[in-house]
C-alpha cells in the first residue's frame, strides 16, 4: 500500500471527478472513455479470452466523479457503468449488485438507477429485460451505512448484464473509491475525474496492479469559484486492461490492504485566504481534529467520571500490582448501554459477562481509570488483523477499529485490553497485534508498534500412559502460552475437537500478569490411537495429527502475514505397552530457513519403555515477502511431514 500527494507550485493539491454524462442515451458520453461493443458481440462471447472457465467477468467498468458547484459549495455525482458477462452456471450469482452508502439524511443518494439483463432467444435475437423498482431493495446494514441491492431479472448462462447509476453527496469528503479488482476479471476498466485544486486527499494505491494509464495533470482552464476565486483542475485518468480476479490464500494480509483499489481520503480544504487546517495529511493534524469530535472527546474526557466510582484503595495504590487490581477491575464491573457516547455503570453487569458497549468503551474507561490513579497512560488507536493494516504514510479513518491502552511503568510498555472478559494483563489477542497503532495525544501523537520486541510462545507438555485394563492411553497435559493469546482460554471444546481427546478433564488453571509468565493451563484426557491387526497406530502430534501445509501452490502473489513472531515448543512422552515393541523410530527432521527466519526441529527417542516426542516451530518474523514464499513453503513442508508421522507398535510374538 502506500499514497500520494499531488503538488504544484501554488501548493499542495489532490483531486475529485469529472465527466460528462448523458443520461438519455447510455453509449454517449462514455465515449471519452471506452467505446463499448454492441450488446450482441458480448452475447455471442462463449469464453472469456486469455482466460478459458471463467464463470463471468466485467467486460467494462467505467467510473467518474463530477465536481459540481451551486450556491452552497461544492457537491459531487459519481457515476459508474458496468457490463458483465455471464459463461457459466456459477456467474449467474454476479446477477445480483450491491451499492454501498452513507445514508444521514441527504448526505449521500443513490439515483439514476438503469440496468438491463440481454439474452439470446432460440433464433438469435437480442432480448431485453429492463431492471424496474421491483428489483431494487434498499438495506440498512449497521446504523446509517446502507446498500442499495440491485436483482437482474432473467440471469442465465450466456447473459450480458448492464448497469449505470449515481452516488450523489454533498460531502466532498464522501468521495467514492475505485474498486479496480474484482472477484472477477474485468477485460476493462477506467477512472477520470477533474478536480478543484483547492480540495486536497491524499491518493492510498493498494495492491498490486498493473495500471496502463495512470495521468494526472492540470487542467490549464481557469474556471469561477463564486465572486472571490478562480481555479484549475488536477486531471486524474487511470486505466488498467485485463485486471486479474481477485485470489485469496492462505496467511495473507488482510483483504483491505491487497485487493486492487485506488482510496480516496479527504483531507483538508485550501483556499488562497482561508486554509481550514491540515486535518487529515499529518498524524499530529489528524490527533487534532480526532481530539475535536464529539466521538472520542466524549469518550476521552468522560472517562474521568470513572474516579469518583473507583474504590478507594484502588486509587491509593501503585506499581504494577495496582495497576493489575484496576484492571480487573474494570473488565468485572463496567457495563454499557451501546448508545450514549461515554456513562458507565460501573454497579451493573450482564450475568453472563457480556459487553454492550463498544471497544472503546470499556478501554477508554480503563484509560481514565489507570490516569486517575496517577500512572502514565495513553489511548491507542489502530485496527484488528481482520480489518487490515494501517497505512504509516497517511492517515486514514477508516483503517481505525480497535481502541487498546498503554500503559507505561518503570521503563516497561504494557498494552492492555480490558474489553475481553478473563484476557490476562498484557496479553493481548492474537487480532489485536497488527502492526503499528497511534498513540493519541495532544502534543505528541505517534505511532507505537504493538508487536515490535513481543512475540507469542506456546508450550505442549504431556505424559502419555497404558491404562491395561481399558487397552487405551491416557494423557496429562500442561500448556503454557505467554505474550499473546491465541484465543479467550484453552477449553474442553478445543481438546476434544481439534486434539482428538476424549473424556477431558480440567485440572488447575493459572492466568499470568505480564507477558513474561506465562498462563498455565493442566487437563487430562483419553489419548486417540487405532489398532490394526496386532498393531497400535499412535500420532506423534496429537494436535497437528490431520496437518497439512497450506501453501500448495507453485507461486505466490500477495506476501504472508502470520502476524507477530512465534514459537511452538512440544514435548510428550508416551508409554510403550508391556508386550509390544516400536517398530521404527520416526524420522528426524531439522529445517531451517537460510536467512534464519525459521526453523522446524522434529525428534523421537526410545528409551526405557518409553517414546519421547520433542518438536520446536519459530517464526522470527511478523511478515514475509513473496520472493520468500519458497523457502516458506520448504519450511511448512517438512514440518507437515514431520507432525504427520505415526509411531507403529507391533506385538510381540510369544
Amino acid at each position: 500500500m502506500n499514497s500520494q500527494h499531488f503538488l504544484t507550485a501554488m501548493g499542495r493539491l489532490s483531486f475529485f471527478f469529472l465527466w460528462v454524462f448523458a443520461p438519455e442515451a447510455w453509449g454517449q458520453g462514455f465515449a471519452v472513455l471506452y467505446d463499448p461493443p454492441p450488446i450482441r458481440t458480448s452475447l455471442e462471447q462463449t469464453e472469456y479470452p486469455g482466460a478459458p472457465r471463467v464463470d463471468a467477468a466485467y467486460l467494462f467498468d467505467l467510473n467518474t466523479t463530477e465536481f459540481e458547484q451551486s450556491e452552497t459549495g461544492f457537491g459531487i455525482r459519481y457515476n459508474r457503468r458496468i457490463r458483465i458477462k455471464v459463461y457459466r452456471a456459477g456467474g449467474t450469482e454476479y446477477g445480483t449488485v450491491s451499492i454501498p452508502y452513507y445514508r444521514n439524511g441527504l448526505t449521500m443518494q443513490v439515483k439514476n438507477i438503469r440496468g438491463a439483463t440481454y439474452n439470446l432467444d432460440a433464433e438469435g435475437k437480442v432480448q431485453y429485460e429492463p431492471v424496474t423498482e421491483a428489483n431494487l431493495t434498499d438495506k440498512k446494514i449497521y446504523d446509517r451505512y446502507h446498500e442499495m441491492v440491485i436483482v437482474f431479472p432473467q440471469v442465465k448462462v450466456g447473459s450480458v448484464l448492464e448497469l449505470s447509476y449515481d452516488i450523489v453527496s454533498t460531502r466532498p469528503s464522501l468521495l467514492p473509491d475505485f474498486n479496480v479488482q474484482s472477484d472477477i476479471p474485468k477485460a476493462y476498466t477506467r477512472y477520470y475525474a477533474r478536480i478543484p485544486a483547492f480540495y486536497n486527499y491524499n491518493l492510498v494505491r493498494i495492491g498490486n496492479i498493473n495500471y496502463s494509464r495512470y495521468d494526472m495533470s492540470l487542467s490549464g482552464v481557469m474556471e469561477q469559484f463564486g465572486s472571490s476565486y478562480q481555479f484549475q483542475r488536477i486531471l486524474v485518468d487511470i486505466e488498467a486492461k485485463n485486471v486479474p480476479p481477485f485470489v485469496k490464500e492462505p496467511f495473507m494480509p488482510a483483504e483491505v490492504n491487497t485487493r486492487g483499489k485506488l482510496d480516496f481520503q479527504f483531507t483538508n480544504l485550501n483556499l488562497p485566504d482561508r486554509d481550514e487546517g491540515d486535518g487529515f495529511s499529518t498524524w499530529e493534524g489528524f490527533t487534532k481534529w480526532l481530539l475535536k469530535t464529539d466521538s472520542w472527546q466524549g469518550y476521552y474526557k468522560k472517562t474521568r467520571i470513572v474516579k469518583s466510582r473507583m474504590p478507594a484503595s484502588l486509587l491509593q495504590g501503585a506499581g504494577l500490582a495496582n495497576a493489575i487490581d484496576i484492571y480487573e477491575w474494570v473488565q468485572g464491573q463496567v457495563s454499557w448501554d451501546g448508545y450514549r457516547a461515554m456513562e458507565p455503570d460501573l454497579e451493573a453487569k450482564t450475568n453472563d459477562g457480556s459487553r454492550p458497549g463498544n471497544i472503546a468503551d470499556v478501554n477508554l474507561t480503563l484509560y481514565g481509570a489507570l490516569e486517575a490513579a496517577g500512572y502514565e497512560v495513553y489511548p491507542l488507536l489502530g485496527s484488528t488483523r481482520s480489518h487490515g493494516r494501517i497505512n504509516p504514510e497517511a492517515p486514514v479513518l477508516t483503517q481505525y477499529n480497535n481502541v487498546l491502552v498503554m500503559l507505561v511503568l518503570d521503563g516497561s510498555s504494557y498494552f492492555l485490553n480490558a474489553a475481553v472478559p478473563g484476557l490476562p494483563f498484557a496479553a493481548l489477542l492474537n487480532n489485536d497485534q497488527n502492526g503499528a497503532m497511534l498513540r493519541v495525544h495532544p502534543k505528541e501523537p505517534e505511532l507505537v508498534d504493538i508487536t515490535a520486541g513481543h512475540s507469542a510462545r506456546w508450550r505442549y507438555e504431556g505424559e502419555v500412559l497404558w491404562d491395561q485394563s481399558q487397552e487405551a492411553y491416557t494423557s496429562e497435559w500442561t500448556v503454557s502460552q505467554s505474550g499473546i493469546a491465541k484465543g479467550l482460554s484453552w477449553d474442553e471444546e478445543l481438546v476434544t475437537k481439534n486434539w482428538d481427546l476424549e473424556e477431558v478433564a480440567w485440572n488447575n488453571r493459572t492466568e499470568g500478569v505480564v507477558p513474561e509468565k506465562a498462563t498455565l493451563t493442566t487437563f487430562s484426557g483419553k489419548y486417540p490411537i487405532e489398532t490394526a491387526g496386532e498393531q497400535l497406530l499412535i500420532p506423534v502430534m496429537v494436535d497437528q495429527r490431520r496437518m497439512s501445509s497450506p501453501f500448495s501452490s507453485g507461486s505466490r502473489i500477495h506476501p504472508m502475514d502470520f502476524g507477530y513472531p512465534q514459537q511452538h515448543d512440544y514435548k510428550v512422552v508416551i508409554q510403550i505397552p508391556s508386550g509390544y515393541a516400536l517398530e521404527e523410530v520416526p524420522a528426524t527432521i531439522n529445517a531451517v530457513m537460510p536467512n534464519g527466519k525459521g526453523m522446524c526441529f522434529f525428534q523421537a527417542t526410545e528409551t526405557e519403555g518409553k517414546i519421547t516426542i520433542q518438536s520446536s516451530f519459530r517464526l522470527k518474523g511478523a511478515v514475509y515477502g513473496v520472493k520468500e514464499y519458497p523457502e516458506v513453503q520448504k519450511l511448512f513442508n517438512q514440518m507437515a511431514e514431520a507432525y504427520t508421522q505415526t509411531l507403529v507398535l507391533v506385538k510381540e510374538k510369544g
